[in-house]
């Protein structure tokens, strides 16, 4: 019975490879990706460990056929183009191979993904506007990001394995490094951005929870793209005249960005919604790349800040000033301060070191931020909780 297993998981693989062979030229069809898919996944194709009572010659037939799968979906990455669809195959890959081929091959894998991002990112730029096909270049992005989040999501569990967690964290720093920009480009005009946002989101959140410190020297950068994010305009506010795919306004409403079918769940001011919280929740565990205490308490400290400023601006500043006095400073930061005038606080408490960075989002940005006072509690309250992005 597990000889008969092996040589059919064998035999499924080598079909498969047959669809995007050598002379193929990578041409892969959808259908014959999500089937392929499917099979990794419900017929478990590449567990070779689960056959050990299986006979060499059945074993030694699996184990080339998983090493040649494993070799042309390495190869295929390499090409000039790679298809969304290979990174979409390899994200399943990932997700189904036996630890000890992971460990094999992790570091080529990830560098390749690494470098078709850096590649795409400047498709996904203004410098890069112009770039031809740029729904091609978004859909590889978006499917990339997900391999990249798999592959950190299975090495967290091997970090303690000799040379894992020095490897993994190089890498990490380098995603993160590719990943601010990219996430900083996604308001300005002519971006088509909108679903890259998403998985970028859930790429940085996976780092966040896996390596955090690995991304300490891109924190200052990541927080500023995230602060943005959350606070940007409504679609409405800021594109309320322009035409499908006529790049008008921010990248909220770039066609095929946020309010698209592949924009998140619901489209429209649902898609806003979501990418807004995600980018709350990553800020809310970026004091993970710290390491320390005093990160934690000055980033939520400066949160409430902002939530302050949010409210202060959802209810036209008509609240009680000396209660928002009090408030202020029971957080330890000076109106001066979170004004942007002169002046500043002379305490030397922890609070008083808050109030040196202001609020967590800039009062200017909140003043377009309509939806930044729902997005920050909700991201706050599931920070500390565990589980995927």
């Amino acid at each position: 019975m597990a000889d008969e297993s092996a040589i059919k998981r064998a035999a499924l693989l080598r079909h498969f490879l047959g669809l995007f062979g050598k002379e193929k030229d990578a041409a892969l069809e959808a259908g014959a990706c999500r089937e392929a898919c499917h099979a990794l996944t419900s017929q478990q194709l590449l567990r070779e460990t689960q056959l050990m009572h299986a006979s060499s010659h059945a074993r030694g037939q699996l184990a080339q056929s998983v090493e040649a799968w494993c070799s042309s979906l390495g190869k295929l990455l390499q090409k000039a183009q790679p298809s969304p669809l290979v990174a979409m195959l390899l994200s399943t890959t990932i997700q189904t191979c036996d630890a000890d081929r992971l460990l094999q091959v992790h570091g080529a894998w990830g560098t390749a993904l690494a470098d078709i991002l850096k590649k795409c990112s400047t498709s996904l730029t203004p410098q890069g506007a112009a770039t031809p096909q740029p729904s091609s270049a978004a859909a590889l992005v978006v499917a990339v990001s997900a391999a990249l989040r798999h592959l950190f999501t299975r090495l967290h569990e091997f970090l303690d394995v000799g040379g894992i967690r020095r490897d993994a964290s190089a890498l990490a720093s380098r995603t993160a490094g590719i990943v601010t920009p990219m996430l900083a480009a996604a308001l300005q005009p002519n971006v088509n951005a909108g679903p890259v946002c998403v998985s970028l989101l859930r790429l940085v959140t996976a780092l966040l929870r896996t390596l955090p410190t690995a991304l300490r020297h891109h924190a200052p950068g990541l927080e500023q793209a995230l602060a943005a994010i959350v606070a940007a305009p409504t679609r409405s506010s800021s594109s309320s005249s322009s035409g499908a795919g006529s790049g008008a306004g921010s990248g909220w409403s770039r066609s095929g960005g946020l309010g698209g079918k592949s924009g998140g769940k619901g489209g429209g001011k649902g898609s806003e919604a979501e990418l807004r919280e995600r980018a709350a929740h990553c800020l809310c565990l970026l004091p993970r790349a710290q390491g320390d205490a005093h990160s934690h308490s000055n980033t939520f400290r400066r949160l409430l800040l902002s939530l302050h400023d949010a409210m202060d601006g959802a209810f036209m500043g008509l609240d009680d000033p000396a209660a928002a006095a009090a408030a202020r400073e029971a957080l330890g930061s000076s109106s001066s301060i979170v004004a942007g005038s002169g002046g500043g606080s002379s305490g030397k408490s922890a609070a008083a070191d808050a109030s040196a960075s202001g609020p967590l989002i800039p009062q200017a940005l909140l003043l377009h931020g309509s939806s930044t006072t729902a997005a920050l509690p909700a991201a706050a309250a599931g920070s500390g909780r565990g589980g995927g992005g």
